[in-house]
């Protein structure tokens, strides 16, 4: 019998619109579940809790730490209901030190870049279940309400803020206040885009002579790789706007930022305000392709890949080991290389200029998200992690 569900929404649209899809695999797979909101009120809640676990295995699953600090008493309520916990980390542990030391016996943490795995191992070896599990994809369309490929009205799409980098801050333990810890980590990024933030700090370490040990190491990449890693996200996103600007290139991007002196405004590229993640889908559903510039994922990958594909889109991305690994590309999606970003247009015109080809792409890659990058397919890979787990 599968273990029954409980699941939170309420705080966060994107993780209410996951939240959502698990509901709806769990329905297709007659699965018991519960939905709590957060914001009903806590003695409600309990209620409905503990009735709901009072007859049956359940697990609950959990977006970025939702609902993990449920306690009663004083106690956690999944430890002293033997309820074992999936939290899905959407982006890099760094932002969830604090939870990744909780010490619930039955916790999992579930990240989205097999990369992440060995950072938990160093900075968080009390987070002993830690498990890869790649973003999934969002079905917003149903099957005979795919917009045919050659008819859509959108060339190009891209969903994504580019996010200004705030103003660096000094480094206390560095004598130069970080100077040349921010210029050097940054230009080896730009220079090779497929290494890790973090391995691009060590080089920085290595290269000076550094040798960082305890609080200074762990606040070093806790808290100042992120300036860094923002900043030449911000470069490459501006960079690539620049280049299909250039090859005249109709694109529609939804998202905050995308000004900057020097990266101009005009020619073929649209900009329109931020939209919900329903929208983005939807708007999806209307192009031919959709733009994917992935958050230094570089063993993992994001769900814009897999709900473009869904929604009949030709998914064109950044690709990293994971993706390379599970695809091929100009089978299933199109892959660029953020080394060569000059190549990029001519990829997508010759998706563009040829029909065929772009249906082919697109039907192949939303059959295959269908069968393998779902949240249902997600959902099945946690239970039967725990389920391992628990076996073992």
């Amino acid at each position: 019998m599968e273990r029954k569900l409980i699941l939170y929404h309420g705080i966060v649209p994107t993780l209410d619109d996951f939240t959502e899809q698990i509901c709806r695999a769990a329905t297709d797979m007659r699965i018991p579940f519960l939905l709590l909101d957060v914001h009903e009120k806590g003695e409600v809640q309990l209620r409905r809790l503990q009735a709901f676990v009072a007859d049956g295995d359940c697990a609950a699953v959990l977006f970025n730490n939702i609902g993990l600090n449920l306690t009663v008493g004083g106690a956690s309520f999944w430890e002293a209901h033997h309820i074992p916990v999936c939290d899905i980390l959407m982006d890099h542990p760094r932002n969830y030190d604090a939870v990744l030391r909780m010490p619930l016996k039955d916790l999992h943490f579930f990240v989205v870049d097999e990369n992440h795995i060995p950072f938990c191992e160093e900075f968080f070896p009390e987070a002993a279940q830690v498990h890869f599990l790649p973003h999934g994809g969002n079905i917003a369309v149903d099957e005979g309400d795919i917009m045919p490929w050659e008819g859509r009205p959108t060339d190009v799409l891209l969903v994504s803020s580019c996010q200004k980098p705030l103003a660096y801050p000094a480094i206390p333990f560095f004598d130069d206040g970080g100077r040349s810890y921010y210029e050097t980590v940054i230009g080896t990024l730009v220079q090779n885009p497929s290494l890790t933030t973090e391995e691009a700090i060590e080089l920085f370490l290595t290269q000076h002579g550094i040798r960082l040990t305890g609080d200074d190491r762990y606040t070093l990449m806790m808290e100042y790789a992120i300036y860094a890693e923002y900043t030449v996200r911000r470069l490459f996103k501006l960079e690539i706007m620049k280049r299909l600007t250039q090859a005249g290139i109709r694109t529609d991007i939804y998202g905050a930022d995308w000004t900057e002196p020097g990266y101009g405004t005009h020619g073929s590229m649209t900009y329109h305000e931020a939209v919900t993640p329903a929208a983005c889908n939807a708007l999806a559903g209307q192009a031919k392709i959709a733009l994917n510039v992935q958050p230094w994922f570089k063993k993992g990958a994001h769900d814009r890949i897999f709900s473009a594909m869904l929604q009949g889109a030709v998914s064109v991305t950044d690709t990293s080991l994971y993706l390379s690994e599970r695809f091929t590309d100009g089978e299933e999606l199109v892959f660029y290389d953020l080394h060569d970003l000059s190549a990029l247009p001519g990829k997508i015109r010759a998706v563009l200029n040829d029909t065929e080809r772009g249906k082919a792409i697109a039907e192949k890659g939303r059959r295959r998200a269908l069968s393998e990058d779902t949240w249902a397919c997600r959902l099945r890979t946690m239970m039967e992690t725990i389920g391992q787990q628990t076996a073992d």
